[in-house]
């Protein structure tokens, strides 16, 4: 018993070492992301040693079903566009494009060396590699009204976050200034305005690992994710302390 409350006391100290980290915790989810169709061998993204590039996983076509294309949700309702409905909007064939300079064939390149945080000696090894600052585009393609861009901005402060050896379990974040797009048209929110975007990164092939520039090694990836905005205050730290307060004490008893 005292194992499983002594598990989760460092669980909630995580979390509040996170939210004290930061001024403001995001919530309200603008739109998500997935494969659609799930394609295993098709990956979204690529990582060729110094830049992360876009990859034929996530560039729709214009036809439903292909082997790429990502399907996007958001709660709000985008009218007008085909995939609305009274509760949401979900957009079945899209494309999502990493830029620089507003260029899609540029990939983003690496920030710095990778880093590498021990998290049990000789066993497991967090790796965190960063990126340059960058932009980011959703667009929908609909055959028969073309193309409409759903949510843009700039982004910063990225990095791909990971257990080396790992297939899987990864993660690339950002903070953003979201810019436009017809999300943000029809949410009634002023923009441009902040968040911040969450990607796990799956299907890594081959595994994490450094090479000796230093950066990650080439790989590609699958990837499905989420966009968030709207700041507000960060009040996860308060609570994590309190509950890790009752913890202790019911743990020492």
């Amino acid at each position: 018993m005292r194992k499983r409350i002594g598990l989760t006391v460092c669980s909630l100290v995580f979390a509040a070492v996170v939210a004290a980290g930061s001024s403001t915790a995001y919530a309200g989810v603008l739109a998500d992301f997935i494969p659609q169709p799930a394609s295993p061998g098709i990956p979204e993204f690529t990582w060729d040693g110094s830049a992360l590039h876009n990859a034929a996983g996530a560039s729709g076509t214009g036809v439903l079903n292909s082997p790429t294309g990502l399907q996007v949700t958001t709660p709000l309702v985008v009218p007008g566009i085909p995939g609305s409905d009274p509760s949401q909007s979900t957009f079945y064939d899209c494309s999502l494009w990493i830029l620089v300079g507003g260029d899609p064939s540029q990939g983003i390149p690496a920030g710095g060396p990778a880093t590498v945080v021990t998290v049990v000696p000789g066993l497991m090894f967090v790796v965190a590699q960063p990126l340059a600052a960058a932009e980011f585009q959703v667009w929908s393609h609909d055959p028969g009204t073309g193309s409409v861009l759903l949510l843009a901005g700039d982004f910063e402060d990225a990095v791909i976050a990971g257990l080396l050896g790992s297939s899987t379990g990864t993660t690339l974040s950002a903070t953003v200034t979201y810019t436009g797009g017809a999300i943000l048209t029809y949410s009634g929110l002023s923009h441009p305005i902040t968040g911040e975007f969450s990607w796990s990164l799956l299907d890594i092939v081959p595994p994490l690992a450094i090479g000796q520039n230093g950066f990650l090694v080439p790989f590609d990836a699958n990837a499905t994710g989420q966009f968030s905005g709207v700041p507000e205050p960060a009040t996860l730290a308060m609570l994590a302390l309190g509950g890790l307060a009752l913890l202790a004490r019911r743990w020492r008893k």
